[in-house]
């Protein structure tokens, strides 16, 4: 029992947030949450994260994007889902 060692390779995402946002903002949108994801884990971009975005894209229409991933990952993401929206 004196040799014995546990080693945990699992990691708990960090939650960043749930956000709602109209499909106009959503740029804007992206480009401030990336660089605040890039300031908050530049030093560790192998964390991963947890983010929910509901884009609300015309009367009573909304679409939901969730991305759970590396924190280096998510700006290229999430720029792929917003011309995807368009």
């Amino acid at each position: 029992d004196q040799d014995y060692t546990e080693l945990a390779l699992h990691s708990n995402p960090q939650q960043v947030g749930k956000f709602v946002v109209t499909v106009i903002v959503l740029p804007f949108f992206i480009n401030v949450l990336s660089t605040y994801l890039y300031e908050k884990y530049k030093n560790a971009p192998a964390t991963n994260i947890k983010v929910s975005v509901m884009v609300v894209t015309g009367k009573k229409k909304s679409k939901k994007i969730e991305y759970e991933g590396p924190a280096k990952d998510f700006s290229e993401t999430m720029k792929a889902i917003k011309a995807a929206i368009k």
